[in-house]
């Protein structure tokens, strides 16, 4: 049986994007010039992400970025100065049946969530709404919630500030058929969105003592207490430091770590360090002294062995999706090549998801043919709003796959919409 999986989102009305919809796959790469949008799509993952933490919706607003977790806050991801959000996905379930979660969002001085719907769409073709959720009145806090129970719908009243979905859980008993299919599925589409984690390396922040135990966080800062957690699974520990090895250029003698202890010696706080060979020496380089480059990587691949999706998030296992800004940041262009193949056999060999923005030509020439379906190209159309174009519907695609050329393709700018005054390009320009 097939894991619970996000398997696109809808941008409706979220920041640069009106209409739009991103699919994704294995390994999705989101492809675009600066304040295309790519940034913008990952947010409404995060987005999705927070509110399926339970999140209240106000809890978004918040000053700190850490806390609110989504760049600008609610109010920021209302387009153009607008007030209302608009954000779906779908859910591939484990019997192979497709859940859409649609949500409309009041991102104004009182934000909350003005409807909500959940959709089962069965293989045999049969729709359900099994959630229909709106808001009584603006700023009230309260939404009225129609359950699917067969005939009629069963009315529940719900908080405005939080998921129906989430709610539903506790709310709705499990006394017929047809409401433990709304409970089961509201469980599906809950750990689908909860598997999401959005990852934001900021090798500034890794180079610090860390507190064993503690939990990942976007930026990355709990890196050497993710590693030290994997070292209990030698397995894990063994590929973690297999990885390290097959990215850094040093000679790479172990994985290691500067201990922080109590008087008493008990071990609490733990660095990363990587023990390297040098001539007949060998020296310790702590996290304070690696590079961008190394932190980051290692920051990604040590948060795909620890999001494995076959360790259940709550009560259920889930095929975990891992967002990652600007996967090449800090790294060599000539390594692209050995970076995605190291990321592609891991987020399989996981069973996760992983989704990337990139500028990198060398890690896009690096592409195999089947990784093409899952490289969207970002742009902006003439009238200013951002635009999702799956790459293998690009006119030029059969050349550039053929070719080979996806990367060179970026980096001459052939992949995107001519802009204003601009003559179109052709792909033999590629090669002039």
């Amino acid at each position: 049986m097939a894991l619970p999986a996000l398997s696109s989102v809808r941008l409706g009305a979220f920041k640069s994007y009106q209409g739009q919809e991103l699919t994704l796959g294995p390994l999705t790469l989101i492809v675009g010039r600066n304040a295309s949008g790519k940034s913008n799509a990952l947010d409404a993952l995060s987005l999705l992400a927070l509110l399926a933490d339970e999140r209240d919706v106000s809890d978004l607003e918040r000053g700190d970025q850490e806390v609110a977790g989504i760049r600008g806050g609610l109010s920021g991801a209302a387009p153009f100065g607008e007030d209302i959000v608009r954000v779906g996905c779908t859910i591939d379930t484990e019997d192979g049946d497709k859940l859409d979660l649609d949500l409309q969002l009041d991102a104004s001085e009182r934000p909350e969530i003005i409807s909500e719907k959940l959709v089962l769409h069965r293989k045999r073709g049969t729709e359900l709404v099994l959630i229909d959720a709106n808001r009584q009145s603006q700023g009230a806090g309260i939404s009225d919630a129609q359950v699917y129970s067969g005939g009629a719908p069963k009315a529940y009243t719900m908080l405005s500030s939080r998921l129906a979905v989430a709610q539903a859980l506790t709310k709705v008993p499990e006394d017929t058929q047809r409401r433990t299919l709304v409970v089961a599925s509201c469980g599906q589409a809950m750990a689908a969105l909860r598997g999401i984690f959005v990852l934001d390396p900021v090798p500034a922040q890794m180079r610090s003592y860390v507190r064993i135990g503690s939990a990942p966080d976007r930026a990355g800062s709990t890196v050497s207490a993710m590693a030290y957690k994997l070292r209990e699974d030698p397995t894990s520990w063994a590929r973690l430091t297999e990885l390290v090895e097959g990215l850094v250029e040093t000679n790479l003698v172990e994985m290691t770590f500067s201990e922080g202890r109590l008087p008493d010696s008990r071990l609490v706080d733990v660095m990363v360090a990587l023990v390297e060979q040098v001539g007949d020496h060998t020296f310790t380089a702590p996290a304070q002294v690696m590079s961008d480059g190394t932190l980051r990587y290692l920051a990604i691949v040590a948060s795909l062995l620890s999001l494995r999706s076959d360790q259940p998030l709550g009560a259920m296992p889930v095929r975990r999706t891992l967002v990652v800004e600007e996967i090449e940041n800090g790294l060599f262009p000539s390594q692209g090549a050995r970076v995605l193949d190291l990321l592609r056999s891991e987020a399989k060999d996981q069973d996760v998801r992983l989704v990337a923005t990139t500028h990198s030509p060398a890690l896009l020439d690096a592409l195999r043919p089947e990784d093409h379906a899952g490289v969207t190209i970002c742009d902006r159309t003439d009238d200013g709003w951002s635009r999702l174009r799956p790459l293998v519907k690009h006119p030029n695609y059969v050349e550039l796959a053929g070719g080979g050329a996806v990367g060179r393709a970026v980096t001459k700018g052939l992949l995107e919409r001519p802009t204003r005054n601009e003559r179109p390009r052709s792909f033999s320009e590629l090669f002039a």
